[in-house]
């Protein structure tokens, strides 16, 4: 083999190396993006519901704070569209834990949102039964209240950290 044959094939070999690597790197890239997209969707429609809710339950309490006496039909609308949006967040925390089984870490922590979720479940189901009461007691409606939006804003904060964790995670998958 003649000198300029063999440089061609260096260069050939070289030159695939080259695109292999580029192309490995890409394909991380991809699926980082696809990664953070998914957590990205899945996250959204946590948040979603768990904003709503916080807003429907601070909405509330000023409402109670403002009000003598209740209106049944006020109250009834809490209580569905509440629970809705608990609903849906635990739906899609649901998907969340399945996606993340194998990451003992993320699924530890969706289970404990799950948790307080339940305690937001019950700490509604309270809220609406106390407002909802023929002898409305304003002081114990004002406590069912606040006892809702600060587990709401527990949940929150607890997704949201959880949230800076995995978006970190891919991140740092896709730099190896």
């Amino acid at each position: 083999m003649n000198r300029s044959a063999l440089a061609r094939e260096c260069f050939a070999s070289l030159l695939g190396i080259v695109v292999a690597g580029i192309l490995l790197q890409a394909a991380a890239q991809d699926a980082g993006a696809k990664i953070r997209g998914e957590i990205y969707w899945q996250t959204k429609k946590v948040t979603r519901s768990v904003n709503s809710a916080r807003a429907i339950a601070q909405d509330f309490q000023t409402y109670v704070t403002k009000s003598e006496q209740l209106e049944p039909s006020v109250v009834n609308d809490v209580k569905v569209e509440l629970g809705r949006y608990l609903d849906d967040a635990g739906k899609h925390l649901a998907i969340m834990k399945k996606d993340f089984a194998k990451d003992k870490e993320t699924a530890a922590a969706i289970e404990k949102i799950e948790k307080d979720l339940a305690v937001a479940v019950d700490a509604n189901k309270a809220m609406i039964e106390c407002c909802a009461s023929e002898k409305f007691d304003k002081v114990a409606g004002m406590e069912c209240c606040i006892v809702m939006v600060k587990q709401l804003d527990k949940i929150h904060a607890a997704h949201q950290e959880l949230m800076k964790k995995l978006t970190a995670k891919p991140a740092k998958a896709a730099a190896k």
